[in-house]
């Protein structure tokens, strides 16, 4: 919570301030948290004076009153579809404003093909910008250019499209951070209702140098301004995460298991799937997708890992990669 402060708070003075410190009272919700009665005794002021500063402090530090039903509608108004009517259905409706994804997968799994995807479909069928924060030089216009082509865009939308996603090259958590709270600090002044989603392709990379006891103090400060972003404006993150393998009996919730034969002992092993970034990343999406390949083929599975909002848990649907990008997998 904010500091209490002469120069930004106009009724209270240095001299006041001061008495207030010296009762161990230094922020805004240590003042608002006393009873009137003691704050007229410390700071020596009248109950008009306290009231005006409580006022102040609601108007500009408290929360906004908002109306329930204009939540509601907001919510099935704040829907991107994806283009891609099973995977739609399986996130009712599409990508949801103010949640942060997370797409999962082994190597070569589709996850940098899905942004893609995304990033072309949402940006042609509605306004919404795509911020394509590239941490391993993934991104590819000319990918781009073919999903639309295969839908016969004109020039004008290939465009369009293009315009709307803006890419940034990254190389180290630092350059991330200063991205997102660049991104955060527009969210902040904006006046407008463009939808915005922001993709971070990928994000294990970037701590891949990082020492394990500094993790989680970067893990927290990412995670922190992806929720302000999604908070403060109609906004959307999609994390990339890869996968890593672990052979141990403590199963996290929504893992997948398997059964290896070791053939020196004869030993059933369990081999335990979970995202990778450790165990304090693992609450941080709203939404977990697992995408995976379907045998040795073009077919992807993509399931429902994990979520706090949407209830269908270990739900899958079927998609193939072609050239124009996605296709569903009729009979899905």
């Amino acid at each position: 919570m904010a500091r209490l402060n002469s120069s930004e708070i106009p009724s209270l003075d240095e001299d006041v301030i001061s008495k207030l410190h010296a009762r161990n009272i230094f922020s805004v919700y240590d003042f608002m948290s006393q009873p009137c009665e003691d704050l007229m005794r410390i700071t020596g002021t009248t109950f008009k004076r306290i009231e005006e500063t409580r006022e102040f402090f609601l108007k500009n530090f408290g929360g906004e009153q908002l109306n329930t039903l204009k939540i509601h509608d907001q919510e099935f108004e704040d829907v991107i579809p994806i283009g891609l009517n099973n995977l739609d259905s399986l996130l009712q409706g599409g990508l949801h404003c103010r949640y942060i994804y997370e797409i999962c997968g082994a190597p070569s799994a589709g996850k940098s093909q899905l942004c893609h995807w995304i990033s072309a479909r949402v940006t042609q069928n509605s306004s919404a910008e795509v911020h394509y924060i590239d941490t391993s030089k993934n991104f590819c216009a000319s990918r781009i250019q073919m999903i639309l082509e295969a839908k016969q865009s004109s020039d004008e939308i290939v465009g369009k499209v293009m315009s709307n996603i803006r890419v940034y090259r990254i190389i180290s958590i630092y350059d991330l951070l200063g991205v997102l709270h660049n991104l955060a600090d527009q969210a902040k002044k904006s006046k407008t209702s463009v939808k915005r989603i922001i993709i971070i392709d990928s994000l294990p990379i970037l701590f891949s140098l990082i020492p394990p006891y500094e993790m989680n103090r970067h893990l927290s400060n990412v995670a922190s301004v992806c929720r302000f972003i999604v908070n403060t404006g109609q906004a959307i993150v999609v994390i990339v995460n890869s996968l890593r393998t672990e052979r141990d009996r403590t199963i996290f919730a929504a893992s997948t298991t398997t059964t290896l034969d070791d053939e020196s002992s004869r030993l059933t092993t369990l081999v335990d799937t979970r995202p990778s970034l450790g165990t304090y990343w693992q609450l941080v999406p709203n939404v977990r997708l697992l995408i995976s390949r379907v045998e040795d083929s073009s077919r992807r599975e993509i399931s429902l890992w994990k979520s706090m909002q949407l209830t269908e848990i270990g739900k899958k649907c079927n998609v193939e990669i072609v050239d124009g990008g996605f296709l569903q997998v009729i009979g899905d």
